[in-house]
């Protein structure tokens, strides 16, 4: 939220015109490398009172004794080695696969329409704190014990998403024709961009639960971190294959004429 919402408005010139200042600049209250800087010292300031007052609380004399680095990774590769680990592997390498374009892109095709990105984060900023009430309203069914259940059934609502918003995107050139931004697009915008944002933090926490219900206690956040890991990297590389690609998936035109080939001065 901090990292895109605040930033991405904060670091506009346009909006800290319109909205923080009495006199415009043509420059934004904060730069990327101010913001790094800024966090930068956060996190050093965070980690080094963590390390001076936090302390390691003794373990009860009846767990299991603790293993030791190397002891650790031969147990993470004899459970990589389990028939169910590889086909979870599998499923966690491939579930965004259907809807990495849609969660990477989109975005950045409204703002090529003519989208400013400051209006698009201020615009869904209001998704934020709809997710943490519904996330607490429904917690205690998202994280029980079926909580994949909750998971694989949210899965084709995200796939109904890739018919909608490929519409949308190709609907707003033509909504942000004129000069004001008419106000049903923001109630689209919020519509079709913040149920996919939705379903897939709900996805998150469903995972996340499923972890920790299945991790092995004697391997301590280790067989966590195996899972996450691998969650990251089915969110990760899709994503990265869809930026990658869609320059040369993309054509375009230099009019609205359909037999302009662009070989001539003819604009």
């Amino acid at each position: 939220f901090v990292g895109f919402f605040i930033f991405t408005s904060l670091e506009s010139a346009d909006f800290c015109n319109a909205y923080l200042r009495s006199e415009p600049l043509p420059y934004g209250v904060l730069t990327l490398s101010s913001f790094l800087h800024y966090f930068g010292w956060v996190y050093l300031m965070t980690t080094t009172l963590v390390m001076l007052f936090k302390s390691e609380g003794t373990h009860p004399s009846n767990e299991e004794p603790a293993l030791g680095v190397l002891e650790t990774y031969k147990k993470l590769i004899q459970i990589m080695r389990l028939p169910a680990m590889k086909t979870f592997t599998v499923f966690m390498l491939t579930m965004s696969i259907s809807f990495s374009a849609c969660d990477s892109i989109s975005w950045l095709k409204l703002v090529r329409a003519g989208f400013a990105r400051e209006k698009f984060a201020l615009a869904t900023t209001i998704i934020v704190p709809v997710k943490l009430s519904l996330l607490l309203i429904f917690s205690s069914r998202m994280t029980g014990e079926n909580s994949m259940d909750v998971h694989i059934k949210i899965y084709p609502y995200r796939l109904a998403f890739n018919l909608l918003v490929p519409a949308f995107i190709w609907a707003a050139p033509h909504m942000l024709m004129g000069r004001d931004i008419p106000l049903y697009f923001y109630g689209l915008l919020i519509f079709t961009y913040g149920f996919p944002q939705l379903a897939s933090y709900f996805m998150m926490a469903t995972r996340i639960a499923f972890f920790a219900r299945t991790s092995d206690p004697a391997l301590g956040g280790t067989y966590m971190t195996l899972m996450n890991t691998l969650s990251n990297l089915g969110l990760a590389w899709p994503n990265s294959l869809v930026l990658l690609l869609v320059e040369p998936l993309t054509f375009s035109k230099c009019s609205t004429d359909a037999e302009n080939t662009c070989s001539s001065s003819k604009r």
